[in-house]
């Protein structure tokens, strides 16, 4: 108890932040654990201590240690009594909160406090509205229903309301009283106490305020009626009042007696309004409901009628209330010819207060209305509270599109020019204007737009220096600009107003405010991406000399040395910002003066499990790597490597592999790049998946296929991208003009080299071309693949063999006749090289393979079979080594199975799930032949009749020595059973 009691001593005394906070967090956890033994708080600065702990160092729970202060009267008088302001509005504060046990807590001690039974106590708390704050309180839910909560309150309320004090309650709070025992029916404390507490409010309010205006409210009904049909009116010769009587037709310049009455009357309810504000119930304000509905455009009556309703309509859930009883908006009619500020502050005070309600928006936003609304702010333009209240008006009435058409046909956003300028000191005004602003240019409407900013960016600018400290302005501003941002001719209005530089100013200031920050970014990157050219570049130019570029690499410095969400969210934006200067050649150039090459890969390569922040970043460097300068920086650094390790786990993401492959096509132009192949070749299989997944969009594969081309020039790399032919192979038939020229400018390439040779016809590069040859191919895809197939022919006899038997010379020869000559003379070039080949042929491919016992005859090895030099199964080492896909046919039933040859060569295996299902010895097989076989028939239902089955251009029986059927089989395509056959016949 005295280590804790010299603990709280001891902590107005410490001027250390981190050390007060650690003294309240033992005295809390020390009260916790022994309460009976816990420090006091007994002397003012203990109380102002332990709540600048809390508003200062967060320690919310804090004001907990009052509990034990609580305990004596004087105790009650230290906390209640408005010696440390901040306890009380702690105290309030928390029983609306969030946190149900801070709630709890402090309802517990205003029960304590109020529990002493001492007046001096009792009257703190009546004060300081603590009746009000609980009775509101109780109309939350989670409140009304938190029993403990409940009976403190009602414990509290019944001291106060006992004490012999005078306790001034809102009208409805006898309701709020039986709401709390209804949704306590079990508790019989709470139904006793609420019953108690019920009579008591009533009988409080009985000769109280709020009973005399009910009294007079209902007096009114008669005077008003004696009233009714005389109205106030100007005259049209000199502006003189005369008064008008509807009824009789009558009119007279002197007031009539039933007119001063009513004024007189509405006079006395004013001044009685001001002392009971909150305590009228509206279901009594019929009698003013009554005379607005006559009396509107009686600048007289209704500047009295404001001063009431205003008064009655504090309280925001009386003004609610109050909007169902009376028709508030025709008040709005009476400042027509209003000159008294009063009047007029009296109403747009009260219509602002209602006017984000939904009921009240639809009724205010009439031509009518808003027009007489900004002709009153025009007219008062030198009063702020006015000018403040039309426009915030006008900001919560913009949720609907015609009331926004109405304001900007009714000219507000002149409106909020004057404003911006006659009160530029004022903030709060500023901020509403910012937002009006925003909202009446967010329906995305180009001429709404341009004239907006047309009108008030030279004022938000200037608004910007005025305000710079205020971090929240800033963001309301930067994120309007964002809204204009959207229309080109608003970009360079808002950057020849000098927009830049007050934004890199405003982020040197407030360099630890995340959301501040990121906003200007996204407004940096918003200005530098005009859809024009022409105007992008000018604006550009001028986000440069406004220093953009360098307050962006500044804040991306600063977020790189920490690690959160909001740091990786801004290096997000400032690498979107980037992407859209980069552009620019000039602005490309900044980036790469200020070192952001090297910080854009550093970010990709150490936050790549972020996938947003790798996606931003892998946008930005392919827009680099357009600039000759960004290409060798990026290059020194991997960038490379950063992407194709990126585009391996995201191939699935068009947009993102689109960015990747075009900055990978750019970096390969220096050979320094293709180190980050040659270390690791499983990046090539990127861009092949690449290709088989994107091949349907041209950019795409036109850019992978560059890159492969590029990297081909690297014997070293050459021979790992010839394994990739076949996907190569596979996509080109369907791909564009462009990439597939690029398919047959890569076969050439890899053709050159005799290592990659074998690889090319075993992937099916031949086929790819002579599929190109027989189908509808454009003059330059043709040449490109007859000079491709030529390079092939040319390199081997084995190689033109294959194109003979693929009928490759039919193929060609199509095209002897072409009407494009630099076709035409490629096929009888080509032509002439195959003649040239296969007339000096020494042997075919079936020699070679029957060196392995791959075709039928004799399995053993011959001295007079030549090793062939390359690869002796060839062209099908892929297929048969790692076996195809197929269904198996047996009794007209079809099983999916894989057909390989065995690990010895000596058998060919059908495969299912890894077990061999059938054995073929090869040197017992004849042939395979394309078609259906027995096996393929399946007995039609109900009938003897046998159908066929299975796609008759995909089966293929392989045939034994006595021509019997081996093996039946399908397919996936009539290409892969074409290859399986000629595999098996070779």
């Amino acid at each position: 108890d005295t280590c804790a009691q010299a603990l709280l001593e001891a902590l107005p005394l410490l001027q250390d932040d981190a050390a007060a906070g650690q003294v309240v967090d033992a005295l809390v956890t020390h009260a916790v654990a022994a309460p009976q033994a816990q420090a006091v708080p007994c002397r003012v600065e203990h109380v102002a201590a332990l709540c600048r702990a809390r508003e200062k160092l967060g320690k919310d729970d804090a004001l907990s240690l009052h509990q034990a202060t609580l305990a004596t009267a004087d105790g009650g008088k230290l906390c209640f009594g408005g010696y440390v302001p901040a306890f009380n509005d702690f105290v309030k504060g928390d029983l609306r909160g969030a946190s149900s046990m801070r709630a709890r807590n402090a309802c517990e001690m205003v029960a304590r406090g109020a529990g002493l039974g001492d007046a001096d106590v009792n009257q703190a708390l009546i004060e300081g509205r603590f009746p009000h704050a609980l009775l509101d309180a109780l109309k939350m839910p989670e409140r009304l229903n938190d029993e403990a909560f409940a009976q403190n309150a009602l414990y509290a309320l019944r001291c106060l309301l006992e004490g012999g004090q005078t306790v001034d309650v809102a009208f409805d709070a006898a309701r709020v009283v039986r709401a709390v025992a209804a949704a306590h029916p079990q508790n019989t404390y709470i139904g006793e106490t609420a019953r108690a507490v019920s009579t008591l409010i009533e009988e409080a309010q009985a000769g109280g305020p709020g009973a005399r205006v009910a009294a007079r409210l209902a007096a009114l009904k008669a005077i008003h009626a004696a009233a009714a049909d005389w109205t106030c009116a100007l005259s049209d010769e000199g502006g003189d009042p005369y008064y008008y009587n509807g009824a009789t037709k009558q009119s007279a310049w002197a007031q009539p007696a039933e007119h001063a009455a009513l004024v007189a009357e509405l006079d006395d309810l004013g001044d009685l309004m001001e002392l009971c504000a909150g305590q009228v119930d509206p279901a009594n304000c019929g009698a003013l409901a009554a005379c607005l509905s006559t009396h509107a455009r009686d600048a007289v009556v209704s500047s009295r009628l404001a001063k009431v309703l205003e008064a009655v309509g504090r309280d925001d859930a009386v003004a609610d209330l109050l909007c169902d009883v009376c028709g508030l908006e025709h008040l709005i009619l009476g400042l027509e010819k209003a000159s008294a500020p009063d009047h007029v502050l009296h109403v747009v005070a009260l219509l602002d207060r209602v006017a984000s309600l939904e009921k009240m928006r639809a009724r205010l936003g009439t031509k009518q209305y808003i027009t007489i609304l900004n002709q009153v702010c025009l007219d008062h333009m030198g009063r702020g509270p006015i000018v403040e209240h039309v426009i915030s008006i006008f900001g919560k009435l913009c949720t609907e599109e015609g009331a926004v058409a109405i304001q900007m046909e009714a000219n507000v956003p002149y409106t909020l020019k004057w404003a911006l300028q006659t009160h530029s000191a004022a903030k709060r005004l500023c901020e509403k204007c910012v937002l009006n602003a925003s909202r009446l240019v967010a329906g995305n409407d180009d001429a709404r737009t341009g004239y907006v900013c047309e009108q008030v960016t030279p004022e938000l600018v200037a608004s910007l220096e005025t305000h710079n400290g205020d971090a929240d302005f800033v963001v309301a501003v930067l994120k309007c600009f964002g809204a204009f941002s959207l229309h080109d001719p608003s970009i360079l209005a808002m950057v020849s107003h000098g927009v830049t530089e007050k934004v890199v100013s405003a982020t040197e200031r407030h360099g630890d405010h995340a959301q501040l920050l990121r906003t200007a970014v996204e407004l940096f990157g918003n200005l530098g991406a005009a859809e024009d050219d022409d105007l992008d570049a000018r604006c550009t130019a001028l986000l440069l000399e406004g220093g953009a570029v360098d307050a962006i690499g500044s804040i991306l410095d600063s977020c790189r040395a920490r690690i959160d969400g909001d740091a990786l969210a801004l290096i997000g934006a400032c690498f979107d910002a980037l992407y859209n200067l980069a552009n620019d050649t000039n602005a490309a150039a900044a980036v790469v003066e200020g070192g952001l090459c090297e910080a854009c890969v550093h970010c990709a390569r150490v936050y790549d499990a972020c996938d947003a922040l790798v996606v931003q970043g892998v946008k930005l460097i392919g827009v680099l790597t357009y600039d000759s300068n960004a290409v060798q920086r990026l290059s020194r650094c991997g960038a490379a490597a950063v992407l194709a390790d990126a585009l391996r786990s995201r191939a699935d993401d068009h947009d993102f592999v689109y960015d990747a492959i075009l900055g990978l096509a750019n970096l390969v132009t220096l050979d320094e790049n293709a180190a980050a192949f040659r270390h690791d070749t499983k990046r090539l299989d990127a861009l092949g998946d690449v290709l088989e997944a994107h091949g349907d969009d041209e950019d795409i594969a036109t850019f992978a296929l560059k890159a492969l081309v590029r990297l081909a020039a690297d014997d070293g790399i050459s021979k790992a991208i010839a394994e990739l032919v076949g996907k190569v192979a596979r996509a080109a038939p369907d791909l564009a003009e462009k990439p597939q020229t690029l398919a047959f400018e890569l076969i050439a390439h890899l053709a050159y080299v005799p290592e990659n040779r074998v690889a090319l016809v075993a992937q099916g590069g031949v086929r790819a071309l002579l599929l190109a040859l027989e189908g509808p191919s454009t003059a330059s895809v043709l040449e490109r693949a007859l000079k491709t197939l030529d390079v092939l022919v040319a390199a081997d006899v084995e190689y033109a063999s294959v194109v003979l038997e693929l009928n490759g010379r039919a193929a060609v020869e199509r095209h002897v006749h072409e009407t494009t000559r630099s076709v035409a003379d490629m096929a009888r070039r080509a032509l002439e090289t195959i003649d040239a080949v296969v007339g000096h042929q020494p042997r075919g491919q079936r020699a070679a393979l029957r060196g392995l016992g791959m075709a039928s005859g004799n399995n053993s090895r011959r001295a007079s079979d030549v090793e062939p030099a390359g690869d002796p199964l060839g062209r099908y080492r892929a297929m048969l080594v790692a076996g195809s896909p197929f269904k198996e046919w047996a009794a007209g039933k079809s099983s999916a199975r894989k057909i390989a040859l065995a690990g010895d060569f000596t058998s060919l295996v059908t495969l299912s799930g890894g077990k061999v299902k059938t054995r073929l010895a090869l040197n017992s097989l004849l042939r395979c032949d394309l078609g259906r076989g027995a096996a393929h028939a399946k007995k039609k239902m109900l009938s003897s009749t046998k159908v066929p089955g299975g796609k008759a251009d995909a089966c293929f029986v392989i045939k034994g020595l006595a021509e019997n059927d081996v093996l039946c089989g399908e397919c996936n395509s009539r290409a892969d059973a074409v290859a399986l056959k000629d595999a098996l016949n070779a």
